[in-house]
Parts: C-alpha cells; sequence; structure tokens
C-alpha cells in the first residue's frame, strides 16, 4: 500500500505510521471511502487487532496510525520451526475467529487474511492490515477500484473472491481456513504452478488437508466449503475450538525466541538512532540468507515484523524525507533530514521485514524511523479495472445486450491434442471437466520439462449475473494486472487478449488469456522447448488452434 514509518512518540512508546500509495491518493472516491473504513476500523475490538490510533484522508498524502505489534507474522514463524503443534494452531484458530467476530460486528470484510497478516505476539494473535483492501476497492467506479479487479493474495482467496463476486463475511472464513492450514502443515490447502492454476483450484478442486491432525481438520475443512453458505460463522467457531486454556507462552519456543530476538533488535536499532542519528538501509528486499556489507551499501538490519501500524493520535501529519550525506544542511521548509552513516558488520539473522530504509528523524513525534522500499511498492503492478467502452464489443452492441456465441459442449482434451505441436514424448494430456460448469482444463507434459496447460469456460445467460458475455468480461478483466498485462486488442482469432504476468521464474514462461463473446481460454507453456521472450508465437498460434476447436 505504500510506506510505513515506525516511530517514537514523546512518551517512548513504538508506534507506526502507515503513507498510502500515491496513486490511491489521487482517487477522490478512495479517499472518501478510507474515511468511511477507518471510523468503522475505530469500533473493533484491539484485543486481537492493531487498532488504528489515528488517520488524516485528507492530507496530501493520506495515512493512518495503529498499535505496532512486535513479534514474527505466522509466515515467519512457519517458515522458520515448520508446522505449529496442535495447541499453538488452536491458540491462533481462536485468536482469528474473534478478530474476524469483532470486525464482521462492524460491517468490515478483511479480505486479505493470509499468514503474512497474522502476527504472533507474545500473548496471542493481532490480525493486521484489515479493512485497507476493503478500502482500496472503492464501489465508485473510481480510477482504481471496480468489482472485477482481482485484490488479493490467490492462495487464501475464496473462490467468490477468486471469480470476481461480492463478498461477505464468509470469504474471511475461507481465508482463515486456509491460514490454519498453513499453521497445521507448513503449506497452502492449494497449489498450482501459475496464479491462474492456483485460482482454478481454490475454486474447482478439494483442499488437501491430508497432513492436518483429525482435531485440526475438523475445524479448518468446514471452513473451505465452496458455498459460503456452508461455512461456519466464526462464532460457530469459537464453539467448535472450545476453551484454550491459559499458558505464559502460546507458541513454540523458537517461536518465542524470535520474539526475544526482535525486542533486542529493536533496542539496539532505536538505542543506536537515538544516540548516534544513523540511517541503517536493509536493501531492496528480504533474501533467505542476508545481504553483507558492500561498496555499494550498507548492511540489513535484521528487523523483524512485517506490519507496523501505529501512530500516537497527537502526531502530525508524516512527511516522506529524502537522506542527505553526513554535514549536509537540512533543506529549508521541510521535515528534518536524515543523516546517512558508514555501514557496520552485517548481522547475524536475515531482515524478516520487507525491505525498507530507516531514517532518523527529530518532529513533534519525537524520533521517527522511516521505512519504504525504494518505491518497489508491489511485486507486481497493482491490479487495474477495466473501462467500460474501452475495450472490443461485438459492433456496437452493449455486453448486456450479447447472445452467447458459444452454448455447445468444450472439447475434450484428446481432441485438442492432433491441433497441438508435441514432442512425441508427451504424456496423454490430465483433463478435469465440469460440463455442468462449462469448464475444462487441459495439461500436457513431457519427461524434458516442456509443459501446456490449457483452460476454458464458457459462460451462460441465466446462469449467473448478467448475461454470458458479461460474466466472461469480468472474469478476464479480473487477471488484468495494469501495465505489466500487455493487452492485445487485435489478436485475430478472439475479442480480446492479454498477456499474464508470471509470478516468478517457476511460473510459466509465457501466458496468454483471451476472450470471444461469452467464452475464456487461458494457455501455458513452460520448458526448453517454449522459452522465455520467444515463446509468445507459439504460446498464440496454441491458443489459435484451441479456440478454433470450439464448437459455437
Amino acid at each position: 500500500m505504500g510506506r510505513v514509518l515506525l516511530c517514537v512518540s514523546p512518551d517512548g512508546r513504538l508506534v507506526a505510521v502507515k503513507l498510502l500509495h500515491a496513486e490511491l491518493a489521487r482517487d477522490p472516491g478512495f479517499r472518501a471511502r478510507f474515511r468511511r473504513e477507518v471510523e468503522a476500523t475505530r469500533m473493533v475490538s484491539g484485543a486481537y487487532t492493531a487498532p488504528v490510533m489515528d488517520a488524516d484522508a485528507t492530507a496530501e498524502t493520506p495515512w493512518l496510525a495503529s498499535v505496532f505489534v512486535p513479534g514474527p507474522s505466522l509466515r515467519e514463524a512457519v517458515d522458520a520451526v515448520g508446522a505449529l503443534p496442535v495447541e499453538s494452531v488452536l491458540h491462533v484458530a481462536a485468536g482469528l475467529a474473534q478478530a474476524l467476530l469483532d470486525l464482521h460486528r462492524v460491517g468490515l470484510v478483511h479480505r486479505d487474511l493470509k499468514p503474512s497478516n497474522v502476527m504472533l505476539a507474545a500473548d496471542g494473535v493481532r490480525v493486521i492490515d484489515f479493512g485497507i483492501a476493503r478500502a482500496a476497492e472503492s464501489a465508485d467506479s473510481t480510477e482504481l477500484t471496480h468489482a472485477s479487479a482481482l485484490i488479493g493474495s490467490p492462495a487464501f482467496m475464496s473462490p467468490e473472491q477468486a471469480e470476481g463476486h461480492e463478498l461477505t463475511p464468509a470469504s474471511d472464513v475461507f481465508s482463515l481456513g486456509a491460514t490454519l492450514a498453513v499453521a497445521g502443515t507448513g503449506n497452502a490447502p492449494f497449489g498450482g504452478r501459475s496464479t491462474p492454476q492456483l485460482l482454478y483450484n481454490v475454486v474447482h478442486t478439494e483442499p488437501d488437508l491430508s497432513a492436518l491432525t483429525p482435531r485440526l481438520r475438523e475445524i479448518v475443512e468446514p471452513c473451505l466449503a465452496k458455498d459460503p453458505g456452508a461455512r461456519p460463522t466464526p462464532q460457530d467457531l469459537l464453539e467448535l475450538i472450545g476453551r484454550i486454556a491459559p499458558t505464559p507462552q502460546p507458541w513454540p519456543s523458537e517461536v518465542h525466541q524470535l520474539l526475544a530476538d526482535q525486542h533486542a533488535e529493536l533496542a539496539s536499532l532505536i538505542g543506536g538512532a537515538v544516540h548516534d542519528s544513523t540511517v541503517a538501509d536493509v536493501g531492496p528486499g528480504p533474501t533467505p540468507e542476508g545481504r553483507a556489507a558492500t561498496a555499494a551499501g550498507p548492511a540489513p538490519i535484521a528487523l523483524l515484523g512485517p506490519a507496523l501500524a501505529v501512530t500516537p493520535a497527537h502526531a502530525v501529519t508524516p512527511t516522506p524525507v529524502t537522506p542527505v550525506p553526513v554535514g549536509a544542511a537540512p533543506a529549508q521548509g521541510g521535515a528534518p533530514q536524515g543523516i546517512i552513516v558508514p555501514a557496520g558488520p552485517p548481522r547475524r539473522r536475515a531482515p524478516l521485514a520487507l525491505g525498507v530504509v530507516l531514517v532518523l528523524v527529530a518532529g513533534a513525534v519525537g524520533a521517527v524511523l522511516t521505512l519504504f522500499n525504494r518505491d518497489k511498492l508491489f511485486e507486481h503492478p497493482l491490479p487495474q479495472p477495466y473501462r467500460a467502452g474501452g475495450v472490443p464489443t461485438p459492433g456496437s452492441t452493449p455486453l448486456s445486450a450479447v447472445a452467447d456465441k458459444y452454448v455447445h459442449d468444450l472439447p475434450a482434451c484428446k481432441d485438442i491434442t492432433a491441433r497441438l505441436s508435441l514432442t512425441s514424448d508427451t504424456k496423454p494430456p490430465y483433463e478435469a471437466a465440469q460440463p455442468e460448469k462449462g469448464q475444462t482444463r487441459c495439461v500436457w507434459e513431457d519427461p524434458s520439462g516442456n509443459s501446456i496447460d490449457v483452460y476454458w469456460r464458457r459462460y451462460r445467460t441465466g446462469q449467473g449475473t448478467g448475461t454470458g458475455a458479461e460474466q466472461a468480461k469480468a472474469s478476464y478483466e479480473g487477471y488484468y494486472m495494469g501495465p505489466g498485462s500487455k493487452r492485445e486488442q487485435d489478436i485475430g482469432f478472439a475479442e480480446e487478449g492479454q498477456w499474464i504476468i508470471p509470478r516468478d521464474s517457476s511460473d510459466s514462461n509465457c501466458g496468454l488469456y483471451v476472450r470471444d463473446v461469452n467464452l475464456v481460454v487461458m494457455a501455458f507453456v513452460k520448458g526448453p522447448k517454449y522459452p522465455a521472450n520467444a515463446c509468445e508465437p507459439d504460446t498464440k498460434a496454441l491458443l489459435r488452434g484451441v479456440v478454433g476447436a470450439t464448437t459455437p
């Protein structure tokens, strides 16, 4: 969302301020929605959340402040120690259920509950960043907001969120179940080699809960029901979990050691900053082993906990700060500047926080440590909505009046095989078909590591909200990821297409998604036959054959 300021208030308390992304700040509709969300969030109990203490949605850079929660995230804890013991997972489950109960009472839906948004404090869990994703999705059709935009974390999305439908509190319960699965097994319940494949599995396949104990499975499994109405409420979950015995240490000893290490790191960081006026650069992002100091920049500081969300209620509006070299005069009329100093030796542990820069600033809130990640605010561009009328439609007819073009069954995988250019040792295709829903998935693989994944989805008028073309359009635009997603408006064999951004080097080399009236088809290729940066022609030819084999 933007930058985070870790602050020390005049009374010595650690607080934090979150500055929102400039693109969101330019949206008047977002500001109004954000203000309403902050007002509602103030009503949420602080027992299981990091309460918002103050905010200013009218400032040039809107900001909010909430209580600083020391501790590793659940994601960090699982990465460090593996699956948690059953009793610890029950502590997490009870805390999250209570947090959602408090959140839903005031009409909020978290929309992005996941292990990295769950902090393991010394006395229990805290849910962070609640309501922010909701605030970023204005209902006013503003520049960055639309119901069809895919915003969230795919591995923890509910099926209805993955398909771009309106969300209810039941969506958070699904995310809670997926989060508990990670806590209890170390792995998410749904997997996939690409984001679309992962989303397909969330919507259509059953979760892998085989590693859960029976006690945890009876809690997690009902949360992951595909039908929102079949999921338990947070109150139902609390009754299912039962009474949790009090304990001074709810987490494994290794997690409490992470907490102790963090307190020591914070004490060292803050003490050194206050006494030495240092600026510490922790680099562009976390790495498995940390980074040694180099001539190009200082070494990373092991600051733990990705959630820094607090500021005192009386704090002034934070102002972004630019570090200046030692001895430089402070800028006139601006915030006090930081002082850059030589780096010390590398810390013994890698930072668990997102890549940030720490800057000491003198001001009304005392010492301010400005955290930002060198403008790399997102791993991928922010999802953008489509703009009605700005994309091709059949002639001048609006999508709401377009008749379905594709009404027959989708082709079987074996019928497509002959149309593909496959290696001689390609295995028979894997097929997952749901004819009643108009969906099919085919996967072809060979021993050399080449693979082709194809997904079809035919939408029909009367089987959902709007015409088949409207439903297909909403699904299609839900995968659009901003400027990084190259559109193919004149693709030739469909109304429109877009190239899908791979998540990482293990994802597909090329991914193309097309829509033709009420039909959407995706194709993903990977392997030595389809090298990255040279696989677009093959992918386009592949989809041309697939769409051509689909009978209208």
